[in-house]
């Protein structure tokens, strides 16, 4: 039964990988059908080339590329799929990393896991399925557990430089300069960092045409930080109002340092609660092993 079962998840990872490498390898631009390829060799009437206009749909399907139209929004795939994209904008896409490229990774850590799982399991005389489920789980989670610790961490590179960005906006607004001046003006000093990318990016949109207020809108939910997104319901409130963008900036930026200061001292509170699992493990037993040894090799 184990050896069946075996066979099973090798035959479905074989399928997966050569249905993925078929995927990868068939990229067509948006404009082209998809259910049709270039098959200018081959006669049109041929066996061979309605044999191969299945081709990439199928493999269209295995890696990520299939088209939803807007009645299947719900569509749980659809749904997955835009989660993973925002998790992936929210990471800065680390290595040009795609939403097809972070699927096939979730496949192939499945697929390993789960091979690796029935191997041990099979020779150690433990439960295949359990060891399969378990393993699946911990391989569709890996990679997504990695891109949320690098989602966070770019995160809270954003939140550590935010005030001082808002202080020098703060400056160059009140020197005379606009908003989208300002900005440019800020850009270089920080160059090479998370929150100086996400800025660059939004005076490129408002270079192309696009309105401050999508901008700043779009710019809140690609980073998707508190913070961020309050400073930007300001911006564009002041906007509306026709208020000066200066005094809201300097607001927002005492708003954020205090929230920092918050949040420090929440960490601060947290750290004898963290502190308690290792010294009860560690460090009382070593006490009890120096003071109540002596004791009891005098009465041996």
């Amino acid at each position: 039964m184990e050896e069946i079962i075996i066979s099973i998840f090798a035959g479905l990872s074989v399928a997966v990988l050569v249905f993925t490498f078929f995927g990868n390898s068939s990229k067509k631009d948006k404009n082209d059908n998809p259910n049709e390829i270039d098959a200018v060799l081959v006669d049109e009437n041929s066996t061979l080339k309605k044999s191969l206009q299945r081709v990439p749909s199928l493999a269209g399907m295995m890696n990520g590329r299939l088209q939803l139209n807007k009645m299947e929004k719900s569509h749980p795939y659809h749904k997955f799929r835009t989660f993973l994209e925002k998790l992936l904008t929210r990471a800065g896409h680390p290595n040009n990393l795609n939403c097809d490229d972070l699927i096939n990774a979730c496949f192939y850590s499945c697929i390993l896991s789960v091979v690796m799982a029935s191997l041990y399991a099979s020779s150690s005389g433990g439960n295949v399925l359990m060891y399969c489920y378990l393993s699946f789980a911990f391989g569709l989670g890996f990679p997504l557990l990695l891109l949320n610790m690098a989602a966070t961490k770019r995160q809270a590179a954003i939140r550590k430089d935010l005030p001082y960005m808002i202080d020098l906006l703060t400056l160059c607004i009140e020197a005379g300069m606009d908003f989208t001046t300002a900005m440019i003006r800020v850009i270089p000093v920080f160059n090479n960092t998370p929150l100086g990318v996400e800025v660059n990016l939004l005076v490129t949109e408002l270079r192309m045409g696009k309105s401050r207020v999508e901008g700043l809108h779009d710019l809140s939910e690609r980073v998707g930080l508190m913070e961020l997104s309050l400073i930007v319901n300001a911006i564009v409130q002041a906007d509306k109002l026709g208020t000066s963008l200066a005094p809201t900036l300097r607001i927002q930026s005492d708003d954020i340092r205090k929230h920092r200061s918050l949040l420090a001292e929440e960490l601060a509170m947290k750290a004898p609660v963290k502190m308690l699992f290792p010294i009860v493990i560690f460090i009382f037993p070593t006490t009890f092993i120096v003071l109540f040894a002596p004791m009891v090799l005098k009465l041996l």
